[in-house]
């Protein structure tokens, strides 16, 4: 899993170093976007894994939940919002204040504002928020409706069901937001009430993988092979449907609804991809490189690294693209340097400071709800 984050960090580098370089018309930097719902669904899939038997809304659990989020997102992220306050002038101090409460991804003029990735992180966030509620809503659900059987406890209707019915209330929910504020053409893409189903299949799964895992269901020694090629296939055909409305220069308002499900749909070859991962495929190996397994560990800084504003660098990527392309590299080669040198900023930000002040917090707040004798925390 660590290496599926540090593939989906990767692709999303190429994209931002490769635009920057003029490289946009390159495949693997064109599609670079898909890192996206990659994100969404592993966090929906590890959660579930990590949380769904265990996760109460009691106060104790919720208080080391909510404190281990709190160590792994906000001290380096604040590390890097006082980066900009220190460094560029004139501070937009609005946009600041709504980015330190992870509340940048609501208002369309903050959502960017600083860092462009960083729109992400609100998402992120929310899922977390209520990742505990909605496993123990599904918990109860089935419980009354459609008990566990000995056989799986992946495969249940009741879980479509409690998926679904948390859709389609955060959908409702974001309409009536959104009329505060009609002209925020990003609002679907951009906030929980959009992409929570991204995360709802990643969630389903978790738990899906959890019976894998048991033993409960056995997959045939081809499925890796079978999903991987089939998640390829799949994203070759959404991603031509997109480059056809892109073309089109505009969306046509009754192809809108089409253009958003596809988009949406990118979650099923994550999906697909994250399946891929845990069995014996070309797949796995390829995601148990060290190289990528170690870019999993740092993405979080990389993520917010690759286009942090400070100074007189309005982004890190473009910066470092146009002053290597100044010195006479070519486009590739320019792409090349300037993705080391965002990695190399974000191992010193990660082992300088993100890995030591976690571990420094979780010993002085406390143990993480997903931490047991004899398994590694993995969220």
């Amino acid at each position: 899993m660590t290496g599926f984050r540090g593939f989906a960090a990767f692709i999303v580098l190429v994209n931002h170093a490769g635009q920057f370089a003029g490289l946009d018309d390159l495949l693997v930097v064109h599609y670079g976007y898909f890192g996206v719902p990659c994100f969404f669904c592993l966090s929906g899939a590890l959660f579930a894994l990590l949380y769904f038997d265990r996760a109460t809304t009691t106060r104790p659990f919720l208080g080391r939940y909510y404190t281990a989020r709190f160590i792994r997102i906000f001290p380096v992220y604040w590390l890097v919002l006082a980066g900009y306050a220190l460094t560029v002038a004139p501070v937009d101090w609005a946009a600041l204040g709504w980015h330190a409460v992870m509340g940048h991804g609501f208002i369309a003029e903050y959502r960017n504002a600083i860092n462009t990735p960083m729109w992400t992180l609100p998402v992120e966030c929310a899922f977390y928020l209520v990742a505990p509620f909605l496993f123990v809503s599904m918990r109860r659900l089935r419980a009354r409706f459609d008990p566990p059987s000995p056989a799986t406890r992946s495969l249940s209707w009741a879980h479509a069901v409690s998926l679904f019915v948390f859709t389609v209330g955060l959908l409702g929910i974001g309409a009536a937001f959104r009329l505060i504020n009609p002209n925020d053409d990003g609002w679907w893409k951009g906030t929980l009430f959009g992409r929570f189903a991204q995360f709802g299949l990643g969630v389903l799964t978790g738990l899906l993988l959890a019976d894998v895992r048991s033993g409960t269901i056995r997959l045939h020694r081809a499925a890796g092979n079978v999903f991987m090629v089939a998640a390829i296939g799949l994203l070759y055909v959404q991603t031509q449907i997109l480059d056809r409305f892109d073309a089109a220069g505009g969306l046509p308002t009754q192809s809108g609804a089409f253009y958003y499900a596809v988009k949406m749909s990118l979650a099923v070859p994550a999906c697909l991809l994250i399946l891929a991962a845990v069995c014996d495929s070309v797949w796995q190996r390829f995601l148990a490189s060290r190289p990528l397994v170690y870019l999993g560990a740092i993405s979080y800084a990389l993520y917010l690294i690759q286009c942090a504003s400070f100074g007189p660098v309005s982004e890190l990527s473009s910066a470092s693209a146009r002053h290597f392309a100044g010195l006479g590299f070519n486009n590739w080669a320019s792409a090349g340097m300037t993705m080391l040198v965002c990695v190399i900023v974000a191992m010193l930000v990660h082992h300088g400071f993100e890995s030591p002040v976690q571990q420094w917090l979780r010993r002085k707040l406390g143990r993480s709800p997903s931490r047991q004798p004899g398994r590694q925390r993995t969220a």
